[in-house]
């Protein structure tokens, strides 16, 4: 049975390390593989704790891999609802005087922060394409905009999962 992966600081090495071919190694190098394997660990922890919230929610809340893990919600019609804007909607309903009654001590500033922290984490995808980025550069929410989250979230040589009506009957 293998242990589990933990995370240790990796030492500085002195000097250049023989990698027993006739090329050296460097002290950076190796620091640099250290560097990568911390952030492979990290993301894969990013994307585990990702899948297992996913499982927590019931299966409300997918990662459909054809469009980069985005969370979504499955709406009845098979179509999917990026949990971001489901967050921004959650955002517009909530009273904030209510969460303030509730919770005296908070600000505005602190509730609106709160969130902003929830819709950027709903926005996790596995290609990091910056969703945010993609809406500014849109004047307005229309069929450009889904254009251009297709593009960045799908490949554009097969049809994904944002390219199938999902309403049809499937046979």
């Amino acid at each position: 049975m293998s242990e589990p992966i933990t995370r240790r600081a990796v030492p500085p090495l002195k000097g250049p390390v023989s990698t027993g071919s006739t090329a050296n190694v460097s002290t950076q190098n190796w620091q640099d593989y250290a560097n990568l394997g911390s952030t492979l660990l990290a993301v894969s922890s990013a994307g585990h704790l990702m899948a297992e919230a996913a499982e927590k929610s019931g299966s409300h809340v997918v990662l459909p891999p054809a469009i980069k893990c985005l969370p979504c919600i499955q709406l009845r019609s098979g179509r999917y609802l990026p949990l971001f804007r489901f967050v921004e909607a959650v955002d517009g309903a909530v009273d904030y005087e209510d969460l303030l009654s509730e919770f005296p001590d908070l600000t505005y500033a602190q509730i609106h922060g709160s969130m902003q922290f929830l819709r950027r984490i709903a926005m996790f995808n596995t290609d990091s394409v910056d969703l945010d980025g993609i809406l500014e550069q849109s004047e307005d929410a229309d069929e450009s905009l889904i254009v251009a989250l297709r593009r960045a979230l799908t490949s554009e040589e097969e049809p994904r999962v944002l390219d199938v009506d999902h309403s049809a009957p499937r046979g």
